[in-house]
């Protein structure tokens, strides 16, 4: 049999899902198995260089330093074709000097971008970097994970990229805008979730297809109501967290919306203790009257004097 055995007859395709499931640094080590396998690593469209990745070049190679971003921007320099995914970590990673890194980021970003990335999640570890143009304009990309990053509205585009349909802001704080009526155009995202982000009131966004909006772990103080700042009109799925859910329908709102197309509520944290919690529960079902199924996940050590069945529990009434 031929040096690299029946696996190097196997379509291009099924080779590139072989080496997508091996870190980026094991899949560059099955070029010595053949002359197919050479350069097969160069062209694959899932690339990830999260805390193994970093982990394992410190521990084989703990002298290298800052060295080790330059072999990122190798692999970058050497990949051929498209990227359809990318995963950018660096949260553990040990930046000595942050903002020495930033051209390193601009760079790997407009790299990405020209290949044709379609899903990029980018958690950088250093809040103050600004994410390039280059993301808001990228055509192809149609989720977008961010995770610890400061916004700044004025400096962004009035539009995201055309094609996003997915976006989910983890750790992210919006900065304040004095720019009356700034609203984010995002006309193709259909899922929009903020995960313990701080001030969201200063995101307001036009979604005109947005089916999923998740609203979890605020921070920073709310004057208003949270459904001012989004288009509810489309939203079939609404998973909110505990004092989401107070800024979004409680007495804290200072408006009510009208009657949404909901059919699905998903709800977490709630323990029913105060008054506040049930007036807001009972608007929310008031302003659903297409709701088909709900989900409550609770603590019971909240609600320990009605419920005995452990930590956390969860209904669901379909």
């Amino acid at each position: 049999m031929a040096r690299g055995g029946r696996t190097s007859q196997l379509p291009e395709e099924i080779l590139d899902h072989i080496l997508g499931l091996l870190p980026i640094q094991e899949a560059a080590k099955t070029a010595v198995l053949s002359t197919v396998w050479r350069d097969l690593w160069t062209t694959l469209t899932q690339l990830c260089f999260d805390d193994h990745f970093f982990k394992c070049f410190e521990k084989n190679y703990p002298w290298a330093g800052e060295y080790r971003f330059y072999v990122f921007t190798k692999i970058l320099l050497q990949h051929k074709g498209t990227i359809r995914k990318c995963v950018i970590n660096l949260s553990h990673a040990r930046i000595p000097h942050v903002w020495s890194l930033s051209f390193d980021c601009d760079k790997w970003l407009s790299l990405v971008t020209s290949k044709g990335v379609q899903e990029l999640l980018l958690n950088f570890g250093f809040p103050k970097y600004k994410l390039p143009n280059c993301i808001f304009s990228c055509k192809t990309l149609t989720t977008l994970h961010l995770r610890g990053f400061s916004i700044e509205p004025l400096n962004l585009p009035c539009t995201l990229p055309p094609n996003l349909t997915s976006l989910c802001l983890e750790y992210v704080t919006f900065a304040p805008t004095n720019v009356s009526n700034y609203v984010v155009d995002v006309p193709m995202l259909k899922n929009l979730s903020f995960r313990s982000c701080t001030n969201i009131l200063h995101f307001k966004t036009t979604a005109r297809n947005l089916c999923s909006l998740t609203i979890n772990g605020l921070c920073g103080e709310l004057d208003q109501s949270l459904w001012l700042n989004f288009d509810l009109k489309s939203i079939r799925t609404l998973d909110l967290g505990y004092w989401s859910l107070q800024n979004f329908l409680g007495p804290r709102a200072q408006f009510q919306p009208n009657a949404l197309s909901v059919e699905l509520v998903k709800l977490s944290g709630l323990c029913f203790e105060y008054h506040v919690d049930v007036s807001a529960f009972v608007c929310l079902l008031c302003v659903c009257p297409k709701l088909c199924e709900l989900e409550i996940t609770f603590s019971v050590k909240k609600v320990s004097n009605a419920f005995h069945y452990g930590d956390v529990g969860m209904c669901s009434f379909p």
